[in-house]
Order: C-alpha cells, then structure tokens, then sequence
C-alpha cells in the first residue's frame, strides 16, 4: 500500500497544483463568482460594472430572470438578442425603471410564461413592453424550442464541477486566455474586459466597438449568408411558416394586451448585404413572404409595430448593423425615435431629445454610443462622414 502511495503521489501532487492554479484563475477572473451575487452588487457600486463570462456558461436566461425580478421595471424590452441594443436612456425619463431582459425568454412558451406570471401577479406588470417579434416565433423547425426555458431555468454553472474543469482546460490552452484583464472591472472574464451586460441588461459590445473605431468598417463574423447557404442554425430546413405558432403568439398578444401594457413589436433588420443574398434563396423567401404577411396581419390588429426594415431602407447602410442580424445601437435609437415622434398621442410620457442629442454628440459612431464604451472619440471629419445617414434622419423625424 505503502509503495502504491508513493508512485501515485506525484500525480496527485500534479492534480492539486493543476487545479490549485485553475482555480485561482477563475477566481481572478470572476468567472466564478455566482449570479446571485452578481445580482446584488451589479449596479450598486456606484459604476457600471458588467457580467459576460467566457470560461464558464453565462447561464444566461437564469442570470437575466433574476435581474428581471429585482427590477421589475416599468419599461421591460424582451426577445432574443436582436433587442440587446435597446438601452435605458432611450425610454427617457424611465432610465431608472428600466430593464433589457434580452435573451430571458428563449423560445415563444417563455412568452407564455412570463405572460401567465404578469395574470397571477407575481411579476408586476410593466408600463411599456417592447417585444422583439423574432421569425423564430413563427418557424416550424426552431432548435430554440428544444431550450430549457424559465420554468426550469438551468442553474448556474459557477457551482458545476465538470464546468470548472472545461475552463481550466482553456485557461491551460490557451495564453491569451491566461493574461488577466486591466481594463475594466466586472464579473467575469469577458465583463472585466467590458464586454458584456449592463445593469440595465443590454449588450456592450466593446471589442466590435474599438475594432470599428480603428478601422471605420462594418464586420460580420457571424457569417450568416453561408449560414443559410449551407442550411445551418437557425436556418435548418425545412424552413418553414407555422401557422399553429402563429395562432399562439396572436393568443399571448391578446393577453399582454388585456394586462393594459403598451406594447411595441419589434421586427428585427437584417443588413443589407445578407438580405440581398438571401432573396436568391427560394425556400428562404417562401418562408418571408409568410413572415411579413404574419407581420402585416399583427399591425392590421391594431397593434404598435415597428416594421422590418434594412438599414439602406431607412437611409442608412451595414455600417450601422453590429453583424448581418444585430443592430447597432444607434439604428435602434433611430428607429425608436421615429416610432414616438409618430405615436406622441400614446406615448406622452416619453421624452425623445435624449436620443437626439446622443447621436448628435462626438461620442457616437453608427456602431455604438461611445460614451460609455471607450473614451476616445472618432471626431473630425471621419466621424462626421459615418455619421451623415444619422444626423439626417434624426432631423427629419424632428420634423415630420
């Protein structure tokens, strides 16, 4: 037994210093800091501080449905990743009444869910909905649905074994992965590099932001037109229209509806560049046109819809998308303030000079308002070309 011990000991000696090591990466790097306490200190320390791991799952739907009950704010914007760019300021004055639960509902049964829990009272019901109307509402094939969702959220991953080991693995393979952060503080690796969720819950796309900054061109590392070329998620065929969906998101409306939400849907743009290719697709486009036809029957029910668009359709250019299917921040401000300056009657109580003078300001790029992102701004001419398309709209609308 004894010699067994000692030809074993080495390798538990390296065990211990392997983990030891791992461990104290993780630690550094907030990754395992868990999301209830992540929940209690974002925000009340004075700064924005930001959660985005990257070594361990985010366990997002579960983080955003804990924030959201904290906050239970008076504006809510829901839906996938598509509504990440709505941010507080832009629901002037409720920018302490806010939250962006972007990516808390997964799939059209965490629709109903949630909608269920505003009838029974154990949410509060918000002033303001802006719901982000994804195709994937409406898509028979959807990987989404298979999620678990907020019934049974997944827990958080900080207190899983097998995720801390997966971690370690990338820390010890990695380098760059090894090198601690010395930007900004947050929970997480990716929150202490700011890239990540604001305690109002939208997305801060740092990296993209000074990559843009540094170069002043639109980037797509989603690769979404070969996504659809070769029939990879979310366009898994068969790409087809679901009327029995369609049925249940015209059912949970009624019901947000009858709760006296104000409720905005939201069509989400694509750019310019992956649209034009995927007009070429014929089982994309049989898809559409079913789409936009379940569009156009939500606005003929007299609800308030913010139509999809692309950017070159309201007089801007990619420039202004994060890839091929997230918007920027700024298009998302812009088309916001035309969705109030036309709806004033509904929505009095929303002040739209904020957005106005954001994208006015030298701090703003058609990828992001710089102001809380990076402190260098693009001024000078560069900035004031890039920002043309903007500037001009958000003088036309003032004054339509």
């Amino acid at each position: 037994m004894r010699k067994y011990l000692v030809k074993i000991l080495p390798y538990l000696l390296l065990s211990l210093i392997y983990v030891g090591v791992g461990e104290f990466f993780l630690i550094r790097f907030q990754e395992v800091t868990p999301l209830d306490t992540v929940v209690e200190k974002q925000g009340e320390e004075g700064e924005e501080e930001y959660f985005g791991r990257r070594l361990i799952s985010n366990s997002l739907n579960h983080y955003k449905l804990k924030m959201f009950e904290k906050k239970q704010p008076k504006v809510l914007v829901a839906g996938q990743s598509i509504t990440l760019q709505f941010r507080d300021f832009m629901f002037s004055p409720y920018e302490n009444d806010f939250y962006n639960s972007g990516l808390m509902l997964r799939n059209l049964s965490d629709l109903e869910y949630l909608t269920s829990k505003f009838e029974s009272g154990k949410y509060r019901s918000p002033d303001i909905m802006l719901l982000g109307m994804d195709y994937s509402f409406v898509l028979k094939v959807n990987p989404l649905d298979l999620m678990e969702g907020l019934k049974n959220p997944p827990e958080d991953q900080a207190y899983d074994s097998k995720a801390h080991f997966k971690a370690m693995q990338s820390i010890f393979k990695y380098g760059k992965t090894r090198k601690i952060p010395d930007v900004d503080v947050g929970y997480g690796r990716a929150g202490m590099i700011g890239r990540g969720y604001r305690t109002g819950g939208s997305y801060r796309y740092k990296p993209e932001v000074e990559k843009f900054v540094e170069t002043g061109h639109h980037h797509d590392e989603g690769h979404l037109v070969e996504r659809l070329a070769n029939r990879q998620r979310p366009f898994i065929e068969p790409i087809e229209y679901d009327s029995a969906k369609a049925k249940r998101v015209f059912s949970v409306l009624k019901r947000i509806d009858e709760l006296d939400i104000k409720l905005i849907l939201y069509f989400p743009p694509y750019s310019d560049h992956f649209f034009k290719a995927a007009q070429k697709d014929d089982h994309f486009m049989s898809f559409w046109k079913d789409y936009m036809a379940f569009q156009d029957r939500v606005s003929s029910l007299g609800y308030n819809v913010i139509p999809f668009t692309t950017p070159k359709e309201i007089g801007l250019n990619d420039k202004f998308m994060i890839d091929s299917e997230h918007t920027g921040e700024v298009m998302c401000a812009l088309q916001l303030y035309e969705f109030f300056q036309s709806n004033k009657e509904s929505f009095p109580e929303i002040n739209t000079k904020r957005i106005k003078q954001e994208i006015q300001t030298d701090y703003t790029t058609p990828i992001s308002f710089l102001r809380d992102s990076i402190s260098r701004p693009l001024r000078g001419q560069v900035n004031r070309d890039l920002m043309a398309p903007a500037l001009t709209k958000i003088e036309e609308y003032a004054h339509d």
